[in-house]
């Protein structure tokens, strides 16, 4: 995974969550890593603006 879940409004599950990535650093910074390729990979520039360039030309062809 790219990171570690907790449930909203529950602090002990933050806090245990917080003391595993103190404990564990080694894979949480790999967590980290992998987290940061994701959204490198998923939200950059070229991507962005392929999924725009591809539904103006999916409009397109439908107002035809």
């Amino acid at each position: 995974g790219h990171g570690l879940l907790v449930p909203p409004d529950d602090p002990p599950a933050l806090a245990q969550a917080v003391l595993e990535v103190l404990a564990q650093p080694g894979p949480a910074s790999a967590r980290a890593e992998r987290g940061r390729e994701h959204v490198l990979r998923q939200h950059s520039v070229d991507r962005l603006l392929g999924a725009i360039d591809a539904l103006y030309r999916e409009l397109q062809g439908r107002a035809a």
